[in-house]
């Protein structure tokens, strides 16, 4: 069996892996899984330590490449809206014959 804080940095892991391949709703599946752990984890070892390390590096990984691709879906969506907007308005003038 797996030690709860190694079976803690698998899960983080897998979340990066998940990241990365931008399956963002596998994240956050991933995420409800750790939240429910967290609370069970004991305190760790001097010997855990360095995992404990891995996970929390790991973890900001995690969270750079979902901002990321939220900063990335929401300049899209900008440009979305914008390209919108002008052909509203060139329909609209096109309407009027100008």
């Amino acid at each position: 069996m797996i030690a709860p804080w190694e079976s803690m940095l698998d899960l983080v892991r897998r979340m990066l892996a998940a990241a990365e391949a931008g399956e963002f709703g596998r994240v956050l599946e991933l995420e409800n899984e750790r939240s429910g752990i967290l609370s069970q984890l004991p305190q760790p070892t001097e010997e855990q330590l360095q995992l404990l390390r891995d996970i929390v590096e790991t973890d900001r990984r995690v969270v750079a490449l979902t901002v990321a691709a939220h900063r990335q879906a929401a300049a899209a969506l900008e440009h979305q809206r914008r390209a919108s907007s002008h052909a509203a308005s060139y329909a609209r003038m096109s309407r009027i014959g100008l």
